[in-house]
């Protein structure tokens, strides 16, 4: 089951962070924020065409981008762990044209290109299966005019 909250605008050159905390024990739920998102399907509740750094309890960090029809595409992976289970965890991308920056707990994870989505939504999304927990954010900022550390 997925949760989204988004932005009521879209947004192209951004940067965006979240701090957030996942409680309960779910090998398959991620926490992740998300950039350059549509709006969630009434169905599915999450946003697609979107790229998003994921965050997985006892799990790495994953980034993804998922296709209308709901296909997910890995778009990069770092085999450290870069996050505090159980904790709380800092999660940002900083995003200007073509070129993206992933930061778990302000260390660069990921860095690359994407021209497939200039605009879009921003956000939160969590995932769970069939156990419960709940996802805390602390706070989301948004900044439209980003640097390009």
């Amino acid at each position: 089951m997925f949760s989204s909250a988004r932005s009521l605008g879209k947004y192209g050159d951004l940067q965006y962070e979240a701090r957030m905390r996942r409680s309960g024990v779910c090998t398959t739920c991620i926490n992740a924020i998300v950039i350059r998102g549509t709006r969630p399907r009434s169905a599915a509740k999450r946003m697609d065409s979107i790229l998003c750094i994921c965050v997985q309890q006892r799990w790495n960090f994953s980034v993804l981008r998922l296709a209308v029809r709901g296909d997910y595409n890995t778009e990069g992976l770092d085999c450290e762990r870069r996050h505090r289970e159980g904790g709380w965890n800092n999660l940002k991308v900083v995003a200007v044209g073509s070129s993206l920056k992933f930061y778990v707990n302000g260390t660069l994870v990921w860095s690359g290109t994407d021209s497939n989505y200039r605009t879009g939504y921003v956000g939160v999304t969590m995932y769970r299966d069939s156990y419960a927990g709940t996802l805390d954010v602390d706070y989301a900022t948004l900044t439209t005019s980003p640097r390009a550390d």
